[in-house]
């Protein structure tokens, strides 16, 4: 058994000794945990977008952001 199935079942046996009137206030909690974990999702699955792009177009974005802001260019050809 792998560690990560280790723990899964102590957690699970965890749980079962759990009196009732505090399940409601795990299942919140873990509520609250996958909530996080999606939005941390849709915010990493942008993170492939920009991977096609070349570098030069790359670095007008990045590096020469600020000095195109400067001389007042705001797209980038």
């Amino acid at each position: 058994m792998t560690t990560q199935e280790q723990l899964r079942q102590r957690i699970i046996h965890k749980i079962e000794k759990l009196p009732d009137d505090k399940l409601n206030s795990l299942e919140l909690y873990i509520n609250t945990l996958e909530q996080e974990n999606q939005a941390k999702a849709e915010i990493l699955s942008f993170a492939g977008i920009f991977r096609d792009l070349d570098q030069e177009v790359i670095n007008e974005l990045t590096i020469h952001l600020h000095e195109n802001r400067l001389k007042g260019i705001t797209k980038v050809e």
